[in-house]
């Protein structure tokens, strides 16, 4: 099988493994819940910063929106 979504790929492993995903509902809701948050406010700024970082951009303007994404994430990390 072919995946070509960036969540796909993790997601495929994930439900075929409690650990990575719980079978029931609720633990399976809120995986999903974190893997979209991460799709949806991790990489798309971690993609295209990363593009400007190995193309040599000198002024890479999206580096204080990354960190900004990322210090939210740990916080809310560190409150669990």
């Amino acid at each position: 099988m072919k995946l070509f979504e960036s969540g796909a790929g993790p997601l495929h492993p994930a439900r075929k493994s409690e650990k990575l995903m719980p079978f029931d509902p609720v633990g399976e809701a809120k995986t999903l819940q974190w893997m979209l948050a991460a799709l949806n406010s991790i990489e798309m700024v971690a993609v295209p910063w990363w593009f400007l970082t190995v193309t040599g951009a000198a002024d890479n303007q999206l580096t204080g929106w990354m960190g900004k994404r990322l210090d939210q994430l740990e916080q809310v990390l560190n409150e669990r």
